[in-house]
């Protein structure tokens, strides 16, 4: 039996992370690194000390630790773990994954935050860490072009003008995140 292609998610929101896990199950070995690793049957903990898996064909992530505040009250503490959970676990993970999923021609997916659609008063910190998310994820995305892996955003933002239900957001993300990587 051959082995099956491997997915990590990152991510903290046990419900997301679950939801994404559970969509990719049926195709591929899902392990998952982060605060929601432990809680996430089936994919299996992951942990960045571990031995990278071999056959890593997809990386999600969906890390998006949230904390607001005028920046007067806003501690350096505080910036240091909006940055770190936000956007330095993915360059990191990102960077010791990428000889995988470049062998694997693999695909990288990135959920955007909705919160940071409109003002960042109060949310400084916050809306900084992901907004220098989204510039790194467009670096990443110019830059593995030429090495066959592709990086797709996923953007969960609401329409309020809408008018209609939001729907299961955790169960919405996974079923987009299942559908990107079923495209070749």
């Amino acid at each position: 039996m051959e082995p099956r292609p491997v997915a990590v998610v990152i991510g903290d929101s046990r419900r997301l992370v679950e939801a994404i896990v559970r969509s990719l199950a049926g195709s591929h070995d899902v392990r998952v690194a982060g605060d929601a690793a432990a809680a996430c049957p089936p994919g299996r903990p992951w942990t960045e000390l571990d031995r990278v898996p071999a056959g890593v064909e997809i990386l999600v992530h969906c890390a998006d630790v949230y904390a607001d505040g005028p920046l007067r009250e806003t501690s350096a503490q505080a910036w240091r773990e909006l940055y770190q959970a936000n956007l330095f676990g993915f360059a990191e993970l990102a960077h010791r994954l990428l000889p995988a999923l470049r062998a694997a021609r693999g695909h990288i997916i990135v959920v955007e935050s909705a919160r940071i659609t409109d003002s960042p008063v109060n949310r400084a910190a916050y809306v900084g860490s992901r907004a220098a998310l989204s510039v790194l994820t467009e670096a990443l995305r110019d830059e593995e072009e030429g090495h066959g892996v592709r990086v797709t955003v996923i953007d969960p933002a609401e329409d309020p003008a809408a008018g209609a239900p939001i729907p299961d957001r955790a169960e919405s993300i996974a079923g987009a995140v299942r559908s990107v990587t079923s495209l070749r």
